[in-house]
């Protein structure tokens, strides 16, 4: 390969006139070090593409994590059998969701029919039922966690159910 000895600004059509880093790294230096000068140019022409698509990979991976929101999952698992063995039956369910539940978190949530076991009254009882699983995602605030309480102390008062169940997880809800 021939090498031009001529500084790069009195030949315009010299490589090293590029605008690019890899030129610039190029026209600093003259003489002896042109040859360490032309490698690392090399390089740093070889690795900024590289360099670019870290950028926007990171870039892409922090929006996406900065997208993301904290919440509070909420699973309350109401028993549908009640105290005096009458149960409570799917019409009933279904205005209680409607008249308690959907008014006060009307964003969404979710009904799931299971059947479950657990502790019962006594010692060694166990109790088995029908039970229906309700998942709410919402802020994490005294509002929502006053609002879940209402849900469970109305169920309670309204059916006189054997059991309420309630857990709640800590969600990142993702777009």
């Amino acid at each position: 390969m021939l090498v031009c000895r001529r500084a790069a600004r009195r030949c315009p059509g010299h490589p090293a006139a590029a605008a690019s880093p890899a030129a610039a790294a190029i026209r600093l230096v003259t003489g002896r070090r042109f040859a360490a000068a032309a490698s690392l140019a090399a390089v740093l022409a070889a690795t900024a593409p590289l360099a670019a698509i870290v950028a926007v990979e990171a870039r892409a991976e922090s929006v996406a994590v900065a997208d993301r929101t904290a919440a509070v999952q909420s699973t309350l698992y109401f028993g549908l059998k009640t105290r005096d063995g009458v149960g409570v039956s799917e019409q009933q369910w279904a205005a209680f969701l409607a008249a308690e539940v959907t008014p006060r978190f009307p964003g969404g949530l979710t009904v799931l029919s299971a059947y479950g076991q657990g502790g019962g009254p006594g010692a060694d009882a166990v109790l088995a039922e029908f039970t229906k699983v309700l998942i709410i995602v919402h802020p994490a605030d005294a509002a929502a966690a006053a609002k879940i309480s209402e849900i469970k102390a109305i169920y309670t008062q309204k059916f006189d159910p054997q059991g309420v169940f309630h857990t709640e997880a800590d969600v990142r809800i993702v777009p």
